[in-house]
Formats: structure tokens, sequence, C-alpha cells
């Protein structure tokens, strides 16, 4: 696992070494850990469709949920089972700016790259407002 350190020139580094954890471990509802891991399987197969036709080659899950539900160990078992490294980027940790999102993202490895706590991005009052109104 590794971490992304903020600033102009951010740098990943590793902050963590786990042993290789599989799907198995976890208790899921509906199948929901063999479907994504399916998923994942299907989109790693398709580089060539993505790029032959000019389409970015990326995939994002949004897991949410609260502390403690299974994100982390999904994110970890999905890690185990495709072989990839994991690479976390806490937004709530500060300074991280897009120029260093797209940096930090640049750098990476083939692997899992996990953007944690992305409702700190915005805040209160702007999740409540409209993005439209007819006060305009």
């Amino acid at each position: 696992i590794r971490g992304v350190v903020s600033g102009p020139k951010a740098t990943w580094h590793r902050v963590a070494t786990k042993h290789r954890r599989f799907l198995s471990s976890l208790v899921l509802h509906n199948d929901t850990g063999g479907r994504l891991l399916s998923d994942m399987r299907q989109f790693m197969r398709s580089e060539e469709w993505y790029r032959g036709r000019g389409i970015p080659y990326r995939r994002g899950y949004l897991l949410h949920g609260p502390p403690g539900c299974g994100k982390t160990s999904l994110i970890e078992c999905m890690a185990g089972e495709l072989r990839k490294d994991v690479y976390i980027m806490n937004m709530a940790s500060g300074g991280i700016t897009d120029e260093t999102l797209s940096w930090s993202i640049s750098l990476c490895g083939p692997g899992l790259l996990v953007i944690e706590d992305v409702d700190s991005v915005f805040s209160a009052e702007a999740a409540c407002k409209p993005l439209f109104s007819d006060d305009n």
C-alpha cells in the first residue's frame, strides 16, 4: 500500500505492506465481491478495445458506507485477487490541488488508486446548494 505526500510535486511512498487477501475471506451481500471482481477482470482484458476507440482506459467505482462496513477490506481483497498494488490518496489531508492530483495519478503504476474522503472536498454549504436555480 502506498500513500501520497501532498505538495507541488507529490510522490508515492510505501506506507504498509500487507499479505495478500482473498475474496473468500469476506462475507458480502448478493455476491457483490464476485461481481465486482468479474467486472474488474473483464475491464483488464479490454485495454486494446478502449485504446482502439480513443476512450481513456480507466474504471471507477464508488464505495460508500459508514466506517467499519468493509470498504477497505473489499479493496484489499480486489488487490489481492488481481495481484495489484494499492495507491491511497486521502482528500481530507489537505494540500491536494488539481495539479497535485494529476501529477500523483501520472506516477501510479498498474494498480488500484483509492481516493478516500472525497466528501471532505465539498463544504456543507456547497453540498446543500442546487446546481441550477430558477432565481437566475
